[in-house]
């Protein structure tokens, strides 16, 4: 069954904790993760997404967007394959 998840960058950034929103281990997190780098690696998944404006509601003073996804997979195996993804994509720059 296919669903819309909500992915936001600070999922994936590293130098946030984990009561501050990061929802991966800080091993396959990166720094200063923005919401591109997020659409980037979907695309490179092959996942259907829409990037909005949004803010984070535990920082809601800051607006660095989010992205919906449409995806039969538990949004814990999305988020492990994102970081990785994002990962990669940081090594080949």
């Amino acid at each position: 069954m296919t669903k819309v998840l909500v992915l936001w960058p600070e999922y994936f950034d590293s130098e946030l904790t984990r009561s501050r929103g990061r929802r991966v281990p800080r091993r396959l997190a990166s720094p200063g993760v923005g919401v591109q780098e997020v659409a980037e690696a979907l695309r490179i998944l092959g996942l259907r997404y829409e990037v909005q404006e949004a803010a984070y509601p535990r920082n809601w003073w800051e607006r660095r967007g989010m992205v919906l996804v449409e995806t039969d997979m538990k949004k814990s195996e999305l988020l492990r394959s994102v970081a990785q993804t994002i990962k990669e994509l940081r090594k080949s720059k």
